[in-house]
């Protein structure tokens, strides 16, 4: 997922162009407005820390871009390797960490069918995932 600030400095064409260059394969994508309970859900683990409020307020604040990525048996550590370069590389400019990598495949799977429903079944076939 890019985050609003990252959205909104047009950054996700340069996250997918990164991902691209490690080899994963973009699938489907889709801008969204993620309301407040869907970041409640989907940040649970952090309810409790002191930014959490703000947080959920900036995450809130503009559209977000989620993604489905495929790239064989290494992706998720591949997409976490770029996620940790942009991060530093932007991180003068986005709040709140600008992208969200999911730890694992089922994980990944989890919070796409919370967001998007039944719509992920549809992309699963089309694309034998």
């Amino acid at each position: 997922m890019i985050k609003p600030s990252a959205v909104k400095l047009g950054l996700a064409p340069v996250f997918f162009d990164e991902f691209q260059k490690k080899g994963l394969t973009l699938v489907w994508q889709k801008r969204m407005r993620l309301s407040r309970s869907q970041v409640e859900v989907l940040y649970h683990p952090y309810r409790c820390v002191y930014w959490f409020e703000e947080f959920v307020e900036v995450m809130t604040s503009g559209g977000v871009v989620i993604s489905l990525w495929l790239g064989g048996e290494d992706a998720t550590e591949s997409a976490f390797e770029v996620r940790e370069r942009l991060r530093l590389e932007y991180k003068e400019y986005c709040e709140y960490y600008d992208l969200r990598v999911a730890d694992s495949e089922e994980i990944a799977l989890q919070q796409l069918r919370f967001l998007i429903g039944d719509e992920l079944d549809n992309i699963l076939k089309h694309n034998s995932c």
